[in-house]
């Protein structure tokens, strides 16, 4: 398969929807998905935390997501902005969701693609030791968080709602860590 030709559907300020003409041998396609207005080549559109505390303790945000009107557990995330590196991106939005702080990067992974079949966003997901008081002081307007500071006993209870709604990568690492 090759994309033989893309085009720009919508132009908004975060998103655009685009279409993509491919080849299939020999045979065209059309795929529909939506891309990064802020895309910016060879790094992530984003970055991703999973923050530790010294007392072994991982820090969970409960955030309002518009597109399942609904509350999403998932790990401090945002943009990485012009010039910025994900080390730095990491520390910036992690201490605006959070209020708290990143002590050690321990680990950061590559470029990773979060819905691959809807989009082109890319994610770096950093690991890292923190500390501090959790505060929203620092949230956007647009943000409605709650802070989740768990231990291990805490961290099973919640995978064990029902009720709870998790993003795929949340789970994932809360899943395994249990």
């Amino acid at each position: 398969m090759k994309v033989t030709k893309r085009e720009v559907v919508t132009k908004r300020p975060f998103l655009n929807l685009m279409e993509a003409t491919y080849d299939n041998k020999g045979k065209e396609g059309k795929w529909t998905y939506v891309s990064r207005s802020t895309k910016k080549t060879g790094q992530s559109d984003a970055v991703m935390v999973v923050g530790i505390t010294k007392d072994n303790k991982i820090v969970l945000i409960k955030q309002y997501r518009v597109p399942v009107d609904g509350y999403i557990i998932e790990f401090p995330a945002g943009l990485i902005d012009e010039g910025e590196t994900a080390e730095e991106a990491a520390k910036r939005e992690f201490k605006e969701e959070t209020g708290m702080e990143i002590t050690k990067i321990i680990k950061v992974s590559p470029s990773t693609f979060n819905s691959a079949g809807l989009t082109d966003e890319t994610v770096t997901m950093v690991f890292a030791e923190v500390e501090g008081e959790p505060s929203t002081e620092g949230n956007e307007s647009t943000e409605d968080i709650e802070i989740l500071v768990l231990d291990r006993v805490q961290l099973y209870e919640l995978t064990q709602d029902k009720n709870a709604k998790w993003s795929a990568k949340g789970w994932l690492y809360c899943g395994i860590v249990i």
